[in-house]
Order: structure tokens, then sequence, then C-alpha cells
């Protein structure tokens, strides 16, 4: 199993993705080779796709909007730019990767 972290804070206990990881693995019995990298940073991603060849791929990874993108335009740009360029790089990663189809949902929006 592979995990990707793209440049966010943990939602779970204050504890970051190295951690969940490992704890998984002790509860489990399963390894998660995780990661972490930028999904706006197109080299990185297709690299990561290169070397774990998936056979499927769920995206949620994005920067939730509301209301840090309402503090002021900046935030708002950045906000709109991670999500966006994000599932864009997401979606030519699994192109070039060869994957038959794809299911790529963020947030409110699904692309098939």
């Amino acid at each position: 199993m592979l995990g990707i972290l793209a440049g966010c804070q943990s939602f779970c206990d204050g504890h970051d993705a190295r951690f969940r990881a490992r704890r998984w693995g002790e509860v489990s019995g399963k390894h998660i080779q995780l990661k972490v990298g930028d999904i706006v940073d197109f080299d990185f991603l297709a690299g990561v796709f290169a070397e774990f060849k998936p056979e499927s791929v769920v995206h949620f990874g994005e920067q939730r909007s509301a209301p840090y993108s309402m503090i002021d335009r900046s935030k708002a740009v950045y906000t709109q730019h991670n999500n966006v360029i994000g599932t864009v790089n997401v979606l030519f990663a699994i192109k070039v990767g060869g994957l038959a189809g794809v299911m790529a949902g963020t947030g409110k929006g699904i692309a098939v």
C-alpha cells in the first residue's frame, strides 16, 4: 500500500502521517509505503506513480477552501492553485501511468 501526504497537517489527534502509517502497521500487520511531497509538483507525483504503478487512485487531497480562502485574495489564489493544479496533476499522472479507468473525487466535484 502507498500513502501520499501532500504538504498538509494531520487531522488525526495531532499525529503526522509517519506516525499514522507506523500505527496502521502495528494494528493491521500491513505496511504503508509513505511518500511525502506536494501534488502540485508534477515531477514528484509522476515519479511516485512510476515507482508504485497503482491499479487505482482515490484522490481526496484537497485543501479546504473555506473559510481560509475567504481571508484575502492571496489565500484564495493559493487555495485554488493547490486544488486545481493538484487535481490536474493527479489526472495526468494517472494518464501517463496507463490506468485504464479513472474516477477522481475532490470535495464535491467528480471527474470520470
